[in-house]
């Protein structure tokens, strides 16, 4: 069972890697002077994702929060590379793991609370809850 729940696990994460690059409508409007650096700045932070390196993509995330708190497409791509970083880590460390999902929740959370429209938000939220109750034990559920 528990082979099969990590491939499970496996194809929930690639499932939702998948779905959340694919294009929406709901990301927030910036004015035109800030658009160009913006979009620099988010793909830098996305590609440093996609090769895994994920300090640097958490550092240009965050630059990219802190000059745009509330922008929700910046919060579910910090819940998104929260679970990254969760699932990166062994298994025997299972309360760093949990942080990293309870994190990405908040991200995923806020990023609703900004604009409820953006689906992969609510897709993380679910990821991140998802890992959450598979990880935590029966006392806690």
């Amino acid at each position: 069972m528990v082979a099969t729940s990590s491939v499970q696990h496996s194809r929930c994460i690639a499932f939702c890697l998948l779905f959340s690059a694919l294009p929406f409508g709901g990301i927030q409007q910036i004015d035109a002077t800030e658009s160009s650096t913006f979009r620099q700045q988010m793909s830098m932070a996305d590609q440093e994702l996609w090769k895994t390196r994920y300090q640097q993509a958490d550092s240009l995330y965050n630059l990219l929060l802190r000059q745009n708190p509330s922008n929700a497409e910046v919060h579910w791509k910090l819940a998104r590379l929260q679970i990254s970083l969760g699932e990166s880590l062994p298994p025997s460390q299972q309360p760093v793991r949990l942080r990293h999902y309870r994190q990405a929740e908040n991200y995923a959370r806020t990023a609703i609370a900004i604009d409820s429209t953006e689906a992969p938000a609510h897709i993380w939220l679910a990821a991140s809850l998802g890992l959450m109750a598979d990880k935590i034990g029966p006392q806690e559920k």
